[in-house]
């Protein structure tokens, strides 16, 4: 197959002594392309698994962290009751001392009468 000229000129391919020279000069070229594109999606795979195991244990923190909160929230729960029920008997026990008081007082009144 015959090419034109500029053809010819632009890509190496006359077809003289130093063609041999031309196409083992690009045939360099082109494996060491071809090595450095091999390399780059290496490059790439390895961090594409990195960016899954980081995932993975991504997700495995965020599972422990959402059962840590549930566990806080059911506490704090507890807690919330156990205070209502603290309250309710300082409210009662405060109840009891005013009773208490009133009957001291109606006792003192009625002894002095």
């Amino acid at each position: 197959m015959e090419f034109n000229v500029p053809f010819q000129h632009k890509y190496g391919y006359i077809r003289d002594e130093g063609t041999d020279v031309c196409c083992v000069r690009w045939m360099t070229r082109l494996g060491m392309s071809v090595q450095i594109i091999d390399e780059e999606m290496q490059s790439q795979e390895q961090m594409k698994m990195r960016r899954l195991t980081l995932k993975s244990q991504a997700d495995d923190i965020e599972a422990e962290v959402n059962d840590i909160r549930k566990r806080l929230t059911t506490q704090q729960k507890e807690a919330n009751g156990i205070q209502k029920a603290l309250t309710a008997l300082e409210v009662k026990l405060e109840q009891k001392r005013a009773d208490r008081h009133s009957l001291l007082k109606s006792c003192k009144v009625l002894a002095f009468h």
